[in-house]
């Protein structure tokens, strides 16, 4: 029996220094604090890609580091109107603008146009390159047809980005762009939990 005990001991024993050594080769070794450093590394570099901003002249600025594909919604300045696009017809406000078009050319594509889409989004013709801005959404907005609106009012512009190269299929759009980014979503996020 003291044999057996003794032995069991023992056992017991490497185990737990084996269990320790895993742990700390898992938790502690430089190799495993280095892919760490590396991977918030990662995500810091891709804030600084995904930096976008607007004006005052309702031009998407892209301060990142690199091409995307941007879109905008507006919403009404009334606090009772504030979830409605302002341009659809029938609302309260209208944007003036020689930048949007509803069927734009080739050559309007290229040279950027924003083209309002049935999500309620605007979308950019063309990705907005790092440093650069895209064209300015609209000069301004009408309000309704015998209401007193005298002084200036403000209108809330929500921008979106996503990077043209984001995924290996590229996008020909900024509508194709966003929804590819949609439909990659639910997987970042399942992935995210598990990670």
């Amino acid at each position: 029996m003291d044999k057996l005990s003794a032995v069991m001991i023992g056992a017991i024993c490497a185990l737990l220094c084996i269990s320790g050594a895993v742990v700390y080769g898992t938790w502690f070794s430089q190799e495993d604090e280095a892919a760490y450093v590396s991977s918030i590394e990662q995500v810091e570099e891709e804030m600084a890609l995904a930096s976008i901003a607007m004006n005052d002249d309702a031009q998407v600025i892209n301060g990142g580091g690199a091409d995307m594909w941007v879109r905008a919604k507006v919403e009404s300045p009334d606090t009772e109107n504030a979830n409605r696009n302002v341009n659809i017809v029938g609302k309260d406000y209208q944007l003036i603008s020689d930048t949007i078009t509803a069927d734009p050319s080739e050559a309007e594509r290229k040279s950027g146009v924003w083209t309002l889409e049935e999500d309620g989004y605007y979308y950019y013709s063309i990705p907005v390159s790092p440093g650069e801005q895209s064209k300015s959404l609209f000069t301004s907005v009408t309000g309704p047809v015998g209401a007193n609106h005298e002084g200036a009012a403000s209108v809330k512009v929500q921008a979106e980005a996503v990077q043209v190269n984001w995924i290996s299929k590229k996008a020909k759009s900024g509508k194709e762009a966003f929804s590819l980014f949609r439909a990659y979503q639910p997987l970042q996020e399942y992935k995210g939990k598990f990670v």
